[in-house]
């Protein structure tokens, strides 16, 4: 009984971490999914992307992503120094 209770709190707390990882994640990714250009545009960690046509054919929208924590602080930068 002893075991079987240690085993369950050790897949409760993997759960827990396994859960808390991924959901840190996922914010990080989404905080430019689903912005339309202009919302995108006015923020220094987002870049939009123009649609265009796959080499199957396939046509894909505009969409806004996240530039990721380097080229975010690079494009802060350069716009405080415009600014001056």
């Amino acid at each position: 009984m002893r075991g079987v209770k240690k085993t369950l709190s050790t897949t409760l707390l993997t759960g827990l971490c396994v859960l808390a990882v991924s959901a840190t994640a996922v914010n990080a990714a989404s905080e430019c999914k689903g912005l339309a250009q202009t919302e995108c545009e006015a923020k220094t960690e987002c870049r939009w992307i123009d649609g265009y046509t796959r080499k199957d054919g396939k046509e894909v929208s505009g969409y806004c992503r996240s530039l990721g924590k380097k080229s975010s602080e690079a494009k802060e930068e350069a716009s405080s120094k415009k600014s001056e």
